[in-house]
């Protein structure tokens, strides 16, 4: 069950970032991860966005660990606290 505030790991292929700036000029990104099942709108916050932006291109496939954030009752978000890129190589 996904409740809020709970802290979890999804992985999926980004299908869509749209960057944004802050008032005090810090960058910051909303990314779009699918899989197979689902979508979900991860917030990349300037903090973690200075270290891990330069994952956040379209079509990259990700794991982010992340916070859950139900705060908007019609759509479920996500707080990224880290960001990987899988190996996806096979040994």
């Amino acid at each position: 069950e996904i409740t809020d505030g709970r802290v979890v790991t999804v992985g999926g292929l980004v299908t869509g970032v749209a960057r944004k700036v802050t008032k005090r000029g810090d960058t910051w990104a909303i990314v779009s991860l699918e899989d197979l099942d689902a979508s979900v709108e991860v917030m990349v916050f300037p903090k973690a966005y200075s270290l891990m932006g330069p994952y956040c291109s379209q079509d990259a496939v990700l794991l982010v660990r992340g916070r859950v954030d139900l705060s908007d009752e019609n759509e479920l978000k996500f707080i990224a606290m880290d960001i990987t890129i899988p190996d996806l190589t096979s040994s």
